[in-house]
């Protein structure tokens, strides 16, 4: 019995690693969504800009030939983009200040410190957590209005200044309403375990992965489709294995000697997924590329099916009368 046991652990610690969660496809910090969006309003001429992680992350791409430096927050060089690709001033107070966890300033340093460069792409293209985007996010806003207030990144190409404008606004925050079909589906459980006879626990089986495994890999679609210009091709891979190893579970779902282990997997990366989509349900704007209700109504689905199909299996599993085997 304890053997078992281990080896059910064993299957449910793993499966977080079959299907890749979005925390490892952008890294840790990519947020699942966020109160306030950043828009862009105007851009140089030569220039591309993109808004990442709705008001988290700038991206910059300069035209070949071209020279564009971004300053600081006291119009210190910061960033330069030139054919050598894109260097950092690591003497300039944004490289220490313009970063989700700041780092302190050394001694003495100050705008008027000499630019200390190095390169961190060789390519035209950069982007970097930029502070400027929500800076307005703990302003007071107009009663009913969306609009936060304007944001501006001054640029200098050939000793001209320019900039890049644009707006920050409000998302207002979902209803709570999104969290009770978890709850609905989980007090359910009870009066699920105790109809389970024969063909019915098989099809109870079968519907709960293949619902969860159905809304794991929509959740997933939307996360990687989501706009991230400089993690596409990595995007692209994950969104290819998913969808493997989707198949690949799908398969054992139709097989009684391996159905209950595809169940444990499908189980287990559905409240992986559900738990790293929480954020879906506390903020109002959804970074995907999927309308932010079809998101949502994903992750509700890996969480409560999820969570409702791990219970299914390891009460079957824990309460089978030793040498009794059920039915798969």
């Amino acid at each position: 019995m304890w053997g078992h046991r281990i080896r059910v652990l064993a299957v449910v610690g793993a499966a977080a690693m079959v299907l890749p969660s979005q925390v490892w496809a952008h890294g840790s910090g990519s947020p699942t969504a966020t109160s306030f969006v950043a828009r862009l309003r105007e851009v140089p001429a030569g220039v591309k800009a993109r808004i990442v992680d709705g008001d988290q992350r700038l991206w910059l791409r300069v035209q070949p030939g071209r020279t564009v430096t971004v300053l600081g927050f006291q119009g210190e060089p910061y960033l330069r983009f030139s054919s050598a690709g894109v260097e950092v001033n690591e003497r300039s107070l944004a490289f220490y200040l313009n970063r989700s966890r700041p780092r302190a300033i050394p001694h003495g340093l100050d705008a008027l410190a000499s630019p200390d460069w190095h390169r961190v792409a060789s390519g035209p293209s950069y982007s970097w957590h930029e502070d400027r985007l929500h800076s307005l996010a703990a302003a007071a806003r107009r009663p009913g209005s969306a609009l936060v207030g304007t944001w501006t990144i001054p640029v200098l190409e050939q000793g001209k200044r320019l900039q890049l404008l644009g707006t920050l606004r409000y998302s207002p925050d979902p209803s709570p309403l999104w969290f009770w079909p978890v709850a609905v589906v989980l007090l359910s459980l009870p009066a699920l375990l105790r109809l389970r006879r024969g063909d019915l626990d098989r099809a109870a089986l079968i519907m709960l992965s293949a619902v969860t495994l159905a809304a794991l890999v929509l959740a997933r679609v939307g996360r990687e489709l989501y706009g991230r210009p400089d993690v596409s091709a990595r995007s692209g891979l994950s969104l290819l294995l998913t969808c493997a190893v989707a198949l690949l579970l799908a398969a054992g779902l139709t097989s009684s000697e391996w159905r209950t282990v595809a169940a444990l997997l499908i189980g287990s990366a559905g409240v992986y997924e559900g738990i790293a989509l929480l954020g879906t349900f506390l903020r109002g704007h959804v970074l995907a590329a999927l309308p932010a209700d079809v998101e949502r109504a994903a992750a509700v689905a890996c969480l409560s099916c999820g969570a409702a199909l791990l219970i299914v299996v390891l009460v079957d599993r824990s309460t089978s009368p030793p040498g009794r085997a059920r039915s798969a």
